[in-house]
């Protein structure tokens, strides 16, 4: 029978994982749900910026986007979290301390996810390394950190389940908990004090993390390298948990580690570290510091509404103007970038 009923949750079709199930219609007056942050300015600002920095010159199918990422990541995470928290709940018991629903730890560790990349800009890392380091000591995962703080927090807040059910009444999301379980481990830094949160890290910061299993994925898939990026994530998953020492993988899959250890290794050998896009990288580190500051960009944690209009759409039809501009460094940076662009 066909019906014009539309449930509580959507399905958005993905080549990687066939569908990622998300939260899309509110059931509860006020309730947010994870279309309406999918649908928001600043995870759609990253539809606009390549996932690949300069890849996609070299595999012209490598021009999937940050956004794509994220939603895989979303995915992978909840995958992974679910399959922890049998684990990780025997763990926090065995020491005294509360833990919260399942559906409530893994609707964080799906916002983590989402939210991972939203602070990066244009060709991500070199940004990092050649501008926001140096320039602001700040990088991507910083600014991501401050976003979600400062334009998510209200309707992340209000957000009640997960797809598969709905958290505790006395439960609230914390957009704490997701900044940490996106903050790499630095010394002296005062970690949270609830532990299900700190083993949770492993999903963003661990050898074969969320993020990690779905861009050698997407990347190899899009780039049409797929034997490059063949790893069992399922596999992995499957054979994970937490215990005192943190995260483990049963030894049956061992095998499977293997495998991702070495699809990562091929994936830079002959993908992300290929000579020409490295070649284009060189160039661009050379101009990079300058563009930035001559588009009128400055520290994007002190001004995030400005470094929103940061994008390859916006960096590239910029740099095309400058082609014909009065100002001599303006001029010459854009032939330059015309000259890699065309």
């Amino acid at each position: 029978m066909i019906t014009y009923f539309r449930p509580y949750n959507s399905k958005i079709a993905d080549p990687i994982y066939k569908y990622i199930e998300i939260t899309s219609k509110p059931i509860k007056e006020k309730e947010v749900t994870e279309r309406d942050l999918i649908n928001s300015p600043w995870m759609q600002r990253l539809t606009r910026i390549h996932q690949l920095q300069s890849t996609w010159w070299v595999y012209p199918g490598g021009e999937h986007s940050r956004f794509q990422h994220s939603l895989g990541v979303m995915y992978m995470a909840s995958e992974f979290a679910r399959q922890l928290y049998p684990s990780l709940s025997k763990v926090c018991k065995k020491y005294g301390e509360d833990i919260p629903s399942e559906e409530f730890v893994v609707e964080t560790a799906r916002l983590a996810g989402l939210f991972h990349d939203v602070g990066h800009g244009p060709y991500g890392h070199l940004l990092d390394f050649v501008v926001l380091k140096p320039t602001y000591n700040t990088n991507h995962e910083k600014i991501s950190q401050k976003i979600i703080r400062e334009k998510y927090k209200e309707n992340i807040e209000k957000i009640i389940r997960s797809p598969k059910g709905y958290f505790r009444k006395d439960e609230k999301l914390d957009v704490e908990d997701i900044c940490i379980l996106l903050r790499r481990p630095e010394s002296g830094e005062v970690e949270s004090e609830k532990r299900w949160v700190k083993e949770l890290r492993c999903l963003f910061s661990g050898l074969y993390s969320a993020d990690i299993m779905d861009y050698l994925q997407r990347d190899s898939y899009y780039c049409g390298t797929p034997e490059l990026g063949l790893i069992d994530a399922k596999r992995l998953i499957a054979d994970s948990f937490i215990d005192e020492n943190g995260l483990n993988l049963h030894i049956d899959s061992a095998s499977s580690l293997k495998q991702f250890i070495t699809s990562r290794i091929q994936m830079y050998d002959r993908v992300y570290w290929h000579k020409r896009g490295r070649a284009c990288d060189l160039q661009i580190i050379d101009i990079l510091a300058d563009t930035y500051k001559l588009m009128g960009f400055k520290n994007p944690e002190k001004d995030l509404d400005n470094y929103y209009n940061l994008n390859d759409w916006y960096l590239f039809t910029t740099m095309l103007n400058w082609v014909e501009s009065k100002d001599d460094k303006k001029r010459e940076i854009g032939k330059i970038w015309r000259d890699l662009i065309n």
